[in-house]
């Protein structure tokens, strides 16, 4: 077990530990990119997968103390989830082990649509092309 006190001390330096600060100002995601990238690298490096890929989405539910959104970008309310405030991410898990295999920050709407494939395919078929690419670690030249 870990105390209340340790666990908020690792909790108030996450960011400064994980995040570039550096890319405060470029990136809104900054302090949690590197975490999805690292975890990303960290699956395609370590992990053989079996050939069933099950893709799905993640919402991390969080509701912050002082506004809606406590200000962070990562923060978005959907509406059909149970727990509907929290981050989102679409994922790649492998069907026969249950192991997470890549995750993808789902950064908005507007962000969502500059992203590889998009801006030949409807949002699912890019998004769906994008998570393949990162599991098996090669692009596709469509």
């Amino acid at each position: 077990f870990m105390t209340r006190n340790r666990f908020d001390a690792i909790k108030s330096s996450l960011l400064a530990a994980c995040g570039d600060v550096s890319k405060s100002l470029s990136d809104k995601w900054w302090g949690i990119r590197p975490l999805f990238d690292g975890f990303n690298d960290n699956r395609r490096r370590v992990v053989v997968a079996s050939k069933e890929k099950i893709p799905d989405e993640i919402m991390s539910a969080f509701r912050p103390r002082t506004t809606p959104t406590g200000d962070l970008p990562s923060i978005s309310f959907v509406k059909r989830k149970p727990k509907n405030l929290g981050s989102e991410a679409k994922s790649v898990a492998d069907g026969r082990h249950g192991l997470m295999l890549f995750l993808e920050i789902q950064e908005g709407k507007e962000a969502m649509a500059l992203k590889r494939h998009r801006a030949k395919f409807a949002p699912a078929t890019a998004m769906a092309l994008r998570l393949a690419e990162g599991v098996r670690g090669v692009q596709f030249d469509i």
